[in-house]
């Protein structure tokens, strides 16, 4: 049991650092292919992604507590009082409501952490930052420009839905059509025949499904890069106009 868990946690290791390092890379390429029209290849973008593995982590790690520790921090106290209520109806309603509001708030919070975190991982590959400077420079890009930064995270939320949708509406199509031929299959050749068909359309499926998910996270990717190099340079520009104004 001991081997089986440490080889699962293992994998798990290998699968987070190879898509950490998969994701700076791509950033990388990205930004390579606007600014010089040349994406890096494969081997030599990977190369570079490495080296902002451990930074990339640990931002996420930092945004995620950042994220569970106001959870429990507002969450623990209207436990509290809900079970201390003894059934009164005014304290259950007053901490009803208080869920309510802390919710809307929640989630308010998630989709700024989530936006943060997006810009600021940009920031990190893309100046070398650290890890509180990546943050601090992508909270100020939203501070400057947050009209625009809305804009871009509804267009990447439509994106991401309408991409959704259409994998999952292809898949379910290809999933159907290959269940009936399972089927005749199983009808023509029995249950080794079928079980034959199915090995093999199945890793085949699985394979497509893997290709046709990674696609999809290049795809947002690359336009959450685009549109940080967009944004950053808008609010670059608007701190320009502001400091001069200033002075």
């Amino acid at each position: 049991m001991a081997i089986i868990v440490t080889l699962i946690i293992s994998l798990l290791i290998i699968i987070l650092y190879l898509s950490i390092s998969a994701k700076a890379g791509l950033i990388r390429s990205t930004d390579e292919l606007e600014e010089k029209n040349k994406a890096l290849d494969f081997a030599k973008a990977f190369n570079q992604g490495q080296k902002f593995f451990w930074r990339l982590l640990g931002m996420v790690l930092l945004v995620s507590l950042t994220l569970l520790i106001t959870l429990a921090v507002v969450a623990a106290p209207l436990i509290g009082l809900y079970v201390l209520s003894k059934g009164s109806s005014a304290i259950i309603i007053a901490v009803v409501l208080a869920a309510i509001l802390f919710l809307i708030l929640f989630i308010v919070l998630a989709i700024y952490l989530g936006i943060l975190l997006k810009l600021a991982e940009r920031v990190l590959v893309l100046k070398n930052y650290g890890i509180l400077k990546s943050l601090q420079t992508a909270h100020q890009i939203i501070r400057l420009d947050l009209g625009n930064v809305i804009l871009t995270w509804l267009i990447g939320l439509a994106l991401s839905l309408l991409v959704g949708v259409v994998l999952f509406l292809g898949l379910f199509t290809v999933g159907i059509v290959l269940f009936g031929m399972g089927a005749i299959v199983f009808f023509l050749a029995d249950i080794a025949g079928a079980v034959v068909y199915g090995i093999i359309v199945g890793s085949a499926f699985m394979a497509a499904l893997l290709v046709a998910t990674g696609l999809t996270t290049a795809f947002i990717s690359s336009y959450w890069t685009l549109s940080y190099r967009a944004l950053d340079y808008l609010s670059t520009e608007k701190s320009v106009f502001l400091t001069k104004r200033l002075n």
